[in-house]
């Protein structure tokens, strides 16, 4: 008898235990994807509840590594997310829904056009233009 119900409680927890584990998935609103360009660095404001990244066409990347980023052709789009918590991990915060994206393209005559491409404005085209334009590159080892 003992050795039946011991044999019984064995199966039970092997078949318990056999069913596929649960995958997390990525919120669809994460992730941002643009052809052509590469992450050139990300920051937060924890005031602010945001999660912000600068991505940069090969130009873009090349002059944030130095010490100009005024050079022609180059292309700068900052992504703006809402920060929501990270259900996966105890107190962490990942992207939420994107709040703002900014673009600033540098033409060969070294002139900068700033565009609102959605959201709303934080503040004046000159000083946003500034702001990204001044932003380094994250060293990648």
């Amino acid at each position: 008898m003992k050795r039946k119900v011991l044999s019984f409680i064995a199966l039970s927890l092997l078949a318990a235990a056999c069913h596929p584990a649960k995958q997390p998935t990525l919120a669809p609103e994460t992730i941002y994807q643009e052809p052509g360009v590469s992450v050139i660095t990300s920051f937060f404001n924890n005031r602010q509840q945001t999660i912000s990244t600068l991505y940069g066409n090969a130009e873009a990347l090349k002059a944030a590594r130095g010490d100009s980023n005024m050079v022609a052709g180059a292309v700068y789009r900052l992504i703006t997310w809402k920060q929501k918590g990270n259900p996966l991990w105890f107190g962490g915060n990942i992207n939420g829904a994107v709040k703002t994206i900014e673009s600033i393209q540098v033409s060969g005559d070294g002139v900068t056009h700033y565009a609102l491409v959605s959201g709303v404005a934080t503040g004046a085209p000159a000083e946003r233009t500034k702001f990204v334009l001044g932003l380094k590159a994250s060293v990648f080892p």
